[in-house]
């Protein structure tokens, strides 16, 4: 194989040159912080739920013995969590489509933050 250089003058190319990251173009363009971020953000969303589970579950035998109810009655304190979560999956898809992922995400983060930050503070 023959190049041209930058005088003009032909040169062979050897294979030391191929490789050579200095003359071959980039194949993978650099990653801004901000994606790296936002890949973050993204990936501990679906953590949130599974936090909120291990949250209700050791609390279950406190809200037994606090309110004095039943353990048939405290099944359904985390079944009104899940059954909370998957109405809502819905309702958040259609919302996203017509308002935007990033908004809607966005604003349920900081409606569960709180949340969570109400229950900790109860």
């Amino acid at each position: 194989m023959f190049r041209t250089n930058t005088k003009g003058a032909t040169a062979s190319m050897s294979s030391n040159n191929r490789h050579n990251p200095t003359t071959a173009p980039s194949s993978s363009p650099a990653i801004s912080r901000s994606a790296w971020i936002t890949l973050l953000v993204i990936s501990s969303v679906g953590l949130i739920p599974m936090y909120g589970e291990t949250v209700i579950i050791p609390a279950i035998p406190d809200f037994i013995k606090e309110f004095g109810i039943t353990y048939i009655t405290s099944s359904w304190i985390l079944a009104a969590f899940l059954i909370a979560g998957a109405v809502m999956t819905p309702i958040a898809g259609k919302l996203s489509d017509i308002h935007g992922k990033k908004k809607i995400v966005l604003i349920i983060m900081c409606i569960y933050t709180i949340g969570v930050a109400l229950g900790g503070l109860a």
